[in-house]
């Protein structure tokens, strides 16, 4: 799991220290849009900064990694198994082979 910290300031640095202290340390990054600071940060505590909501989101969040198939995100995969153990499509009500043809 993945925890951003917005803002390098003290409050900021204080989350950093008492999360990288638990004992099951989640990756953090943090954000701010003073380069000082995300230098400061990063030397202090070794994690990786940004200036932008937006930069931390595209780099920790590529829309496709090359080589790799693109997850579905219809929900087609949970109709169709519902569809399944029930006896019945969940969309138009029909038993299997109903008019629906979901």
């Amino acid at each position: 799991m993945k925890n951003v910290v917005i803002g390098l300031g003290s409050m900021g640095r204080r989350r950093i220290r008492l999360m990288q202290a638990m004992a099951d340390a989640p990756e953090i990054v943090g954000i701010n849009r003073f380069a000082e600071r995300r230098a400061q940060v990063e030397g202090e505590f070794g994690i990786k900064t940004f200036a932008t909501l937006a930069e931390t989101i595209a780099e920790a969040r590529p829309l496709h990694r090359p080589g790799k198939p693109r997850p579905r995100r219809d929900g087609m995969h949970r109709r169709r198994a519902s569809r399944n153990r029930a006896g019945r499509d969940p969309v138009c009500g029909a038993n299997f082979g109903g008019a629906c043809g979901v």
